[in-house]
């Protein structure tokens, strides 16, 4: 009997271990999209960045698809000053700290609006 505690310990933390493990493994609902529509997310962003860079120089604000880090809110108003493939660059004026450079993947913008 004195062995069996230290075994059920054993377990129950490997046990805990592995939901851990599965927990952080399950793919996101955007990893489940890209999966089953590869060729339509490219033709977005492709879309995307012609408009962005359309609007290069020009001031409008980027609706985000989730909060974004830096800018602590799920959009960012600003003048777009880079566009490429992948990224957009924006310079916004944060409050009291002067205007600021921001990269953006075009994959997290949901939309604009001017």
């Amino acid at each position: 009997m004195d062995s069996f505690i230290p075994f059920v310990y054993t377990m129950a933390i490997l046990i805990f271990g592995f939901v851990v493990y599965l927990v952080l493994s399950m793919p996101t609902k955007r990893d489940l999209h890209k999966a089953t529509r590869p060729d339509a997310e490219a033709r977005r962003s492709a879309g995307l960045a012609a408009e962005l860079r359309a609007r290069k120089g020009a001031r409008c604000r980027l609706l985000l698809g989730e909060v974004h880090f830096v800018a602590n809110s799920s959009q960012i108003e600003g003048v777009v000053e880079d566009v490429d493939d992948e990224w957009v660059l924006v310079r916004t004026m944060g409050s009291g700290q002067g205007a600021r450079l921001v990269a953006m993947r075009l994959e997290r913008i949901a939309g604009i609006e001017e």
